[in-house]
């Protein structure tokens, strides 16, 4: 081989190494690139559900509130049900004398 043959050759190797270099390169650049959208978009979906568990959060604290306020107001109901209960039977006790 003449040396400006070989000269020729290693200038197509060159050639040639660099374009799948190139297409390596780029590839991998792509790859990165929908890497990231997804990680991107994943942070969204994160962001959006950690949205989301702060306002249940939040509705469930407003939901236990009110069930201590009905439990409350329960209570006070039994209580009223039990004294007007013992009211009743008087009442029939002192209509059952009267009647005698």
């Amino acid at each position: 081989m003449e040396p400006t043959q070989i000269t020729a050759l290693a200038t197509a190797v060159a050639t040639i190494l660099g374009i799948i270099t190139g297409f390596i390169l780029k590839k991998r650049t792509q790859d990165v690139n929908n890497f990231n959208q997804v990680i991107n978009q994943m942070r969204e979906t994160i962001s959006g559900l950690e949205k989301r568990i702060a306002s249940l959060e939040a509705k469930n604290g407003e939901l236990a509130e009110r069930l201590q306020v009905e439990m409350a107001k329960s209570s006070r109901l039994e209580a009223e049900n039990e004294y007007l209960k013992r009211e009743v039977k008087e009442l029939e006790f002192e209509i059952a004398e009267m009647k005698g």
